[in-house]
């Protein structure tokens, strides 16, 4: 949704959407990558990917990241490195340095309202 465009009303709507989620109780116990980055995959992702399928039909004219065929793909990104080599370096030393401390764990208490401009 464009800046401009979120006013009270649409606080006021979204708070009530999250509202009706529970909080989540989350592990993170691995990384996953993507060709530019690293990050942590929660557990349980089920209801993280029902909250996003929520949101994109409640709000179609707004899909993630632009993409109308968008597959939630949870996670919380530890690098984003577009050399291969760079990010090979930032995994493997991130890696070594935090399995001591899986399984981590989190409760999911708040949605936050990001805006791109």
């Amino acid at each position: 949704m464009r800046p401009d465009r979120i006013d009270g009303e649409t606080l006021e709507q979204l708070k009530v959407f999250f509202g009706g989620f529970p909080r989540l109780d989350l592990q993170f116990r691995e990384t996953g990558r993507s060709p530019t980055g690293l990050y942590l995959r929660p557990e349980p992702r089920e209801p993280i990917i029902e909250m996003i399928l929520a949101a994109m039909k409640r709000y179609p004219e707004c899909p993630p990241y632009g993409l109308a065929d968008y597959h939630p793909n949870p996670h919380d990104t530890i690098a984003h490195e577009k050399d291969p080599r760079k990010l090979e370096a930032i995994t493997a030393a991130f890696e070594a340095e935090a399995k001591a401390f899986f399984p981590i764990m989190t409760r999911a208490e708040q949605v936050w309202l990001l805006e791109e401009h």
